[in-house]
């Protein structure tokens, strides 16, 4: 068994609803982790690294995390602080807008609890560790050193490092910031799953096979670049590769599309499948969670899903 550990932040999902919203829980990093567990299954010890309040909706999350089989062993109790909340409405082609309250969150003091409880050690088992832009970005300068810290000691250590950038402006105090940190992500990454317009929007970098070439440069050996309608493109330490866009039979909600391609793409080149291989079955899994309000697809309905899939 494998042990993958994901860092960031799950906050309480509001989805507009006819004649009002329904609760959920979900951010970026924990919606990778819900699909490569549900991806990998038995194979994988997936554990969500975060911190979380003494409250009730804390102890839901909590138990909705254990419910999708995530090690919460990382998880830890900030009883001064609250989960971060953010609600989101979808227009008429699934597209989504957010209001987010998260500021002095609990998952944004994690770092804290995390140098307390021994820092990089806790992550000496660990096969493959995830984390995001937004995980950067709700954290302070200093714990992002810290964190950065602990990951390169992982990965000196054998663990490999993936990054998805999510860029969210809101979340920077400007760009260069934002710009400053992913590179120096970049750098200790051996995994990248970048969006195109995150690369456009910080690096003016909007050609996949540029982004490839620039990464492969920094030393990251498994790439996948998201490129919406233009499909993916990637590498996999041994030749470069690309697949054509998968249109969704059904857009409802927009929400956690690229989460789910980044936890099933984890997956499968966890369990051995070429970069080609991993990406179509991560498309195909993107596709279909677009198909239900909220950032998590229902678990009957995916184990269904799972089925039609050559895993």
């Amino acid at each position: 068994m494998k042990d993958i550990v994901a860092v960031g932040e799950c906050m309480v999902e509001l989805t507009a609803r006819e004649g009002g919203y329904a609760q959920g829980f979900a951010g970026d990093v924990y919606n990778t982790a819900v699909y490569l567990k549900r991806l990998a299954g038995a194979q994988a010890n997936v554990a969500f690294a975060t911190a979380v309040g003494e409250d009730p909706v804390s102890r839901g999350m909590t138990a909705a995390w254990r419910d999708e089989s995530l090690d919460c062993s990382l998880v830890y109790r900030d009883p001064g602080a609250l989960p971060g909340l953010y609600m989101v409405e979808t227009d008429s082609e699934g597209e989504r807008s957010f209001l987010y309250w998260r500021k002095d969150s609990a998952a944004c003091r994690f770092m804290t609890h995390f140098k307390e409880k021994g820092g990089a050690s806790q992550l000496r088992n660990a096969s493959l560790i995830y984390f995001s832009g937004v995980t950067l970005a709700v954290f302070s300068p200093e714990d992002r050193n810290a964190l950065f810290a602990a990951l390169i000691e992982a990965k000196a250590g054998g663990a490999a490092v993936a990054f998805d950038p999510n860029y969210r402006s809101s979340l920077w105090s400007s760009k260069n910031e934002a710009r400053d940190a992913f590179e120096c992500a970049y750098a200790i990454a051996t995994v990248a799953l970048p969006g195109i317009d995150d690369e456009a929007a910080v690096f003016e970098e909007a050609d996949p096979e540029a982004v490839i070439s620039r990464l492969r440069s920094l030393g990251v050996v498994d790439i996948a670049v998201k490129l919406g309608t233009g499909g993916v493109a990637g590498y996999d330490g041994t030749e470069e590769w690309r697949i054509p866009f998968r249109p969704a039979a059904n857009v409802v909600d927009t929400t956690a599309a690229g989460d789910a391609f980044d936890g099933a793409y984890l997956a499968m080149r966890q369990s051995g499948k070429t970069g080609a291989e991993a990406g179509e079955i991560a498309a195909r899994v993107g596709a279909f969670v677009v198909g239900f309000r909220g950032a998590i697809a229902p678990p009957r309905a995916f184990e269904s899903f799972m089925e039609t899939l050559e895993l």
